[in-house]
């Protein structure tokens, strides 16, 4: 049973016209699209809500929303790791909470954008290419604590519906990505040959090792 349903004729058109859309109106920009993030502030017993930004000179810029009325969506905001290892951070500039995340740099090569409905309309997005999401969630399979099995579970058949759709599609942008993931040194392969076998354990009918394949150790003299 396929993992996933090709959209129609009809709603492919559509969404390519939506989305042409959508970026037309990037042009016509006002503080609502531009890219930052909100902050609470105590005033006087009251919380408020300001919309942040860091300008092109350096400048952290704030603009008044308005006050604290109704609940505010969490969001995880996602970096590379850094010196800190995995610790979580606060950009001093956005003033957010970052949380590193291994191997992201193989995420953000090679982005495209999308566009995703919400309250305001529809707005275009920068999103991971569908080839490397799957792919990352097999080299963090391996990562995820006891306690999350239930989340990698998921993370194998969300990377499995990706792979099979892809390989339906576009095989050859899952052979660019997957070529350039193992190039990348052996802690990378090791990682990537572990998520790969508990692939083919949740999703044995995807053959994933018959056109994944990882390179071979060496044989000693």
């Amino acid at each position: 049973m396929p993992r996933f349903t090709e959209l129609s004729v009809t709603a492919q058109t559509s969404y390519a016209q939506l989305f042409d859309a959508t970026l037309a109106s990037e042009l016509s920009r006002s503080v609502g699209s531009l890219r930052g993030s909100f902050a609470r502030k105590t005033v006087k017993g009251r919380e408020y809500w300001y919309f942040q930004l860091t300008d092109l000179g350096g400048t952290l810029r704030q603009f008044y929303v308005g006050p604290d009325s109704e609940p505010v969506r969490e969001i995880d905001f996602l970096t590379t790791l850094h010196r800190g290892g995995d610790a979580p951070y606060e950009h001093r500039q956005l003033r957010v909470a970052m949380q590193p995340l291994k191997f992201m740099e193989y995420l953000l090569e090679n982005i495209g954008q999308a566009v995703v409905f919400c309250d305001e309309g529809a707005v275009a997005v920068n999103i991971p290419h569908p080839a490397r999401y799957a792919l990352h969630k097999l080299l963090v399979f391996g990562e995820r604590r006891a306690s999350h099995l239930q989340k990698a579970r998921k993370d194998l058949l969300q990377a499995a519906a990706l792979l099979e759709c892809m390989k339906a599609t576009r095989a050859w942008e899952i052979d660019e990505a997957w070529t350039d993931l193992i190039g990348r040194g052996r802690g990378w392969t090791t990682r990537a040959a572990q998520g790969l076998a508990a692939l083919e354990n949740a999703a044995p009918d995807l053959l994933a090792r018959t056109w994944l394949k990882t390179p071979r150790a060496p044989k000693r003299a």
